[in-house]
């Protein structure tokens, strides 16, 4: 077995008896302990630990692509074999150049093979091939670079500065008979979100809501807006050319509607208003965190 192949291998088992322990085990001892039962020579050992670590400090953002490579296996139902498999090989295929610029990048195609032979290894008859078919989407996605993330190790040195700007969006909804039907826009990069608006500060709840009635209007042609509560808010980092790039939070809103008829401008920064169900928002929301923002919407509705 080569070394890199053992590595990989005490990196998954060390994350299976973390995760099957409820993440209460102290993660540098596991490390250790794994290392020193397995390893017989020193060359490789470093790159376990860079590999546990690597998974678990990015662990939000690794489950996130696996809730959108594999929608139909919530990530708490999936083996905790699989689900680890997975994680150590979406961290290798997409963080490593990230956060370790120092280690040298693995040719995704054998991270895949990689990651297929220990899911044979240590998981169930299926498990090769449901590993298999997420890590082989994540590589064609990659490969025509629609894999994007709002995470990098800049943007946290970012989020964690003075928040520059503020803004205020909805998520927009109609009762339409048994169906609950939901507005987005079209934005300047040709992504589907929720309609939005800068606002100058922390003002008074009441001009904010009034800048979102505003904005709903402009931006949906919807004249008749009541919303009801906030539901959540996103920290994000705006690349700008002006400005740089700077910290700008979001606060988000439910607001219904018993109108029919969306009219949008074809602007620059609205090209286009549609109605979508539950489905069709998850499948077409062009940003993951307002997929967050989404899922608290419907769990208030």
């Amino acid at each position: 077995m080569s070394n890199r192949h053992l590595s990989r291998t005490i990196a998954m088992q060390t994350l299976y008896e973390w995760d099957f322990n409820h993440r209460s085990q102290k993660l540098q001892e596991l490390i250790q302990r794994n290392i020193k039962e397995n390893f017989g020579q020193e060359d490789d050992q470093g790159f376990v630990e860079r590999l546990v670590k690597g998974v678990t400090k990015n662990l939000a953002e690794i489950d996130k692509v696996i809730e959108k490579y594999a929608p139909e296996w919530p990530i708490d139902k999936i083996t905790i074999v699989d689900r680890n498999v997975l994680r150590l090989g979406i961290y290798e295929m997409l963080f490593v150049k990230i956060n370790n610029k120092e280690e040298k990048e693995v040719p995704a195609k054998v991270i895949i093979n990689e990651a297929i032979e220990m899911a044979k290894a240590f998981g169930g008859s299926s498990s090769g091939k449901f590993i298999n078919g997420v890590l082989g989407a994540v590589l064609i996605d990659l490969e025509n670079k629609n894999v994007k993330f709002n995470y990098n190790a800049s943007d946290e040195k970012i989020l964690k500065q003075e928040i520059k700007e503020y803004s205020v969006g909805a998520v927009v909804f109609k009762k339409d008979n048994q169906e609950i039907k939901f507005a987005l826009i079209k934005d300047a990069n040709n992504k589907w979100t929720f309609a939005k608006e800068k606002i100058a500060d922390f003002v008074e709840k009441e001009k904010t809501r009034q800048a979102l009635s505003r904005e709903i209007e402009e931006e949906l042609g919807i004249k008749n807006i009541n919303i009801l509560k906030q539901i959540g808010e996103i920290d994000v980092v705006v690349h700008s050319p002006e400005k740089g790039n700077y910290h700008k939070k979001i606060f988000y809103y439910l607001a219904e509607t018993k109108d029919e008829k969306l009219i949008s401008e074809n602007t620059t920064t609205v090209k286009d208003a549609k109605w979508f169900n539950k489905k069709e928002v998850l499948e077409n929301l062009g940003y993951e965190n307002t997929k967050e923002i989404f899922e608290k919407a419907i769990q208030n509705l």
